[in-house]
């Protein structure tokens, strides 16, 4: 038997058959499914911009798109780019930190990755547009800068998930 911390009584313990803290009683293996969850939706949110880098270059050895757009549109992507990251950065977790539940901060978590995620999405489309690999690398840069800004504070959010997620799981027993 591996030695786990118990989320609940935060003492390392093993588990019984069933997947409880042999401590406290606690479900530690449904708190352990479920956090995992969490970090798999989110690393899978995260390496999709790496997806896009891929289609990218096979798109440059196949051959770049023709391009020929609107320049303007640069401009009005980079202001949404920037609004975009703002708001994940600075604008989800104070609008939704006040409710209740779990849920709200597995919520928090995938709209923060999902607005990180959509800033590399429009340097795709710059890319197919006007043609410029240049634009996809400055808003696929600028998405993993949002991204690495919210994996900062990721440690306090998660810690926050299992915290709401031991009450919730302590009421339905």
């Amino acid at each position: 038997m591996r030695t786990v911390q118990c989320p609940k009584c935060k003492q390392p313990t093993t588990t019984d058959t069933a997947g409880n803290c042999i401590l406290c009683g606690f479900c530690v293996q449904k708190a352990q499914r479920m956090t995992f969850r969490l970090y798999v939706i989110i690393a899978a949110v995260s390496v999709a911009t790496v997806v896009y880098g891929v289609i990218v270059l096979v798109m440059e050895q196949i051959g770049p798109p023709a391009g020929g757009g609107p320049e303007g549109i640069v401009y009005c992507c980079i202001g949404l780019a920037a609004i975009i990251g703002l708001f994940a950065i600075f604008g989800v977790a104070p609008l939704l930190s006040d409710k209740p539940g779990s849920s709200v901060v597995f919520t928090t978590l995938l709209l923060q990755a999902a607005l990180a995620e959509s800033i590399a999405i429009m340097g795709l489309v710059l890319y197919f547009v006007l043609g410029s690999i240049q634009w996809f690398v400055i808003f696929l840069a600028v998405s993993w800068v949002v991204f690495t800004i919210i994996g900062i504070k990721l440690g306090d959010n998660i810690a926050e998930y299992e915290r709401r997620l031991v009450e919730e799981l302590d009421r339905d027993e």
